[in-house]
């Protein structure tokens, strides 16, 4: 990687060398390295001042024909990122850009920690396998889901959403989250039937959560 590269440019470099973001994932998991504290420090000054390149990202992660740009693109910003909530925040802009989503929730294992000064977010719920067994299934599941669930289900997986609101949701997309064992599950609700369903594709969904995972352990170990 030369030096003084542009934002745009990292990307493409990490687009044409994917080999290159899992090395650097795994220095990034060594905090007290010189490069990692020089690394962030000149990819967050990049951030900090080319904002409207990270909105051009979240475009190639969720327009792109290409499967696999789009995963690596997702990839390439949430691995320079240190904070959960924008973690969360750009994966939701990531899969709700089609205006069907029209819902989104985020499953974390309530064993997982993270810094205490992270910002709340209503999106993000906490659960276990006792409070939650239908989350903790969704979890372990193998692959995403696209499809149909009973009503007291989207209830249920949709609690913070009034009542009303939930019943309006026709179909949904499951996204499990898994490390070693099960870190939670990303689930969408579109109020349009049909539009996930089980014909779908879902290599991009589980590439997305792949990628999730990865940096929400990262930060969890990080900050714990």
């Amino acid at each position: 990687m030369k030096k003084n590269m542009s934002f745009k440019d990292i990307l493409n470099y990490f687009i044409e060398n994917p080999k290159k973001l899992e090395e650097l994932n795994q220095q990034l998991e060594a905090p007290q390295s010189d490069f990692v504290k020089h690394r962030f420090k000149v990819y967050e000054e990049k951030i900090a001042l080319i904002e409207h390149e990270k909105l051009e990202l979240v475009k190639i992660a969720s327009e792109n024909s290409n499967l696999f740009q789009r995963a690596i693109s997702y990839g390439a910003l949430i691995s320079i990122t240190r904070n959960l909530s924008e973690i969360i925040a750009i994966t939701d802009q990531v899969l709700t850009k089609n205006p069907l989503v029209n819902h989104s929730v985020y499953y974390i294992e309530d064993t997982i920690q993270f810094n205490p000064q992270e910002p709340s977010n209503r999106h993000v719920i906490g659960f276990n396998a006792k409070t939650s067994p239908l989350v903790f299934e969704l979890a372990n599941k193998k692959t995403p889901f696209c499809g149909e669930f009973n009503e007291a289900k989207i209830i249920a997986l949709f609690s913070m959403l009034e009542a009303k609101q939930a019943k309006q949701i026709k179909s949904i997309a499951t996204i499990p989250l898994r490390h070693e064992s099960s870190v939670g599950t990303i689930i969408l609700g579109s109020e349009t039937k049909h539009f996930f369903n089980p014909s779908q594709n879902t290599d991009y969904l589980q590439a997305i959560g792949t990628l999730f995972t990865a940096n929400v352990i990262r930060l969890s170990h990080n900050n714990g």
